[in-house]
This record gives structure tokens, C-alpha cells and sequence, in this order.
């Protein structure tokens, strides 16, 4: 079974709204071109991981960007562990990122009463 990643077009303009891992925009388009026609792709990658995926951080680029990322590959017939790295960082990132907020609005909405040790006499 093959399933297909909805994917926005190059040419969409709001590519250029969109942040990357340091929070600030960050349009991945030119690095996402030169990822499927160069032949060594290696400082791509390095740039890909550090505007995507910094310090853990990630923005929605980060997320638009792969499937277009595994469609290049596919096209091109080729096999790279950052395509699978990233993936799976970003799914990590994200389990974080979520167990963060609920954290923060929890602390924010729901404060136990504190308990005194012991009982006045």
C-alpha cells in the first residue's frame, strides 16, 4: 500500500510565511530545489538541519517540507538516512513540544492547594 502526502506546491506563496526551527521565516524552497537535482547533496542536508530542526526546535516549514523531501527521493531512486532522521526527529520534537504545552497549561490552570505537615494542635 502507498500512501501520498498532501503536498503545497513550490510556486504557493505561503512557503514564505512560514518559520523554521529558529521560530523566524524561513522559505526552504531554493534548499528543497538544489536537494533534487544536485548530485552531492551534503551541505544541503547541513543546511536543511540547521534552519529546520534547531536545538530541537522546529516550525512549520519543518513539516511542510517532508513530503516533498520524500518524493525527491522517490523520484530520484535514492536511499539517504537524513530523510528518515528527520522524519522521525520531527515526530519526536513534536511528542515533546506537546507534553510541554500540556505541562505549561496545566501549571497555568491547576495549582494544588498546599498541605500542611501537620495537623494544628
Amino acid at each position: 500500500m502507498v500512501y501520498f502526502l498532501p503536498m503545497i506546491s513550490l510556486d504557493d506563496v505561503r512557503w514564505s510565511n512560514m518559520t523554521g526551527g529558529y521560530k523566524s521565516p524561513f522559505d526552504p524552497r531554493p534548499l528543497l530545489k538544489k536537494l533534487a537535482t544536485d548530485s552531492d547533496t551534503t551541505e544541503v542536508w547541513h543546511e536543511l538541519w540547521e534552519e529546520l530542526h534547531h536545538q530541537g526546535d522546529v516550525g512549520e516549514a519543518s513539516f511542510a517540507a517532508v513530503p516533498f523531501l520524500v518524493r525527491s527521493y522517490r523520484e530520484r531512486g535514492l536511499l539517504d538516512w537524513n530523510i528518515y532522521a528527520f522524519r522521525d526527529r520531527l515526530r519526536m520534537t513534536t511528542s515533546r513540544q506537546l507534553r510541554n504545552e500540556r505541562r505549561s497549561v496545566l501549571r497555568k490552570y491547576w495549582r494544588p492547594k498546599p498541605r500542611k505537615m501537620f495537623a494544628p494542635s
